[in-house]
């Protein structure tokens, strides 16, 4: 859930608040996995706003995520009967995982990289100690 709410902050920052980039731009950087433009890949890593640091920019965004997420979630029916519960939790090593199938992302995230884990925010973008991030999962 952090790498995608941390992507669409970094879309939104980047591209339609401060036009550093256009979505083009941003395409075609994600294409070629920020393939000689590590300034700009190192701009979307470390300015533009992450989840995990009592930030509202970002948190919103990740409440909007988990929401949709819940919402679509219930529309599914388990084979067993009832709908799905989802769950934002960590299962060890799925971030490793998941990230070595996943391109490129927006937050300045090479391809290959691992995700998030669960509702932690993305490994070295928490700045602001344990109060933030406890502050950032409870919007």
């Amino acid at each position: 859930m952090s790498t995608v709410a941390n992507s669409l902050a970094a879309i939104k920052w980047a591209v339609f608040d401060n036009k550093l980039l256009t979505m083009e731009q941003l395409l075609e950087l994600l294409k070629s996995n920020f393939e000689g433009a590590e300034e700009i890949r190192q701009m979307l890593w470390r300015k533009a706003p992450k989840y995990g640091n009592d930030d509202p920019y970002v948190d919103e965004i990740a409440q909007w995520v988990a929401d949709v997420m819940v919402q679509e979630g219930r529309k599914r029916k388990f084979w067993m009967g009832g709908t799905w519960r989802v769950l934002f939790v960590s299962v060890s090593g799925s971030q490793l995982f998941e990230g070595k199938y996943l391109g490129a992302t927006p937050d300045g995230r090479k391809a290959g990289e691992p995700v998030s884990n669960g509702i932690a925010p993305v490994e070295g973008t928490q700045m602001n100690g344990l109060t933030a991030v406890l502050r950032s999962a409870a919007v």
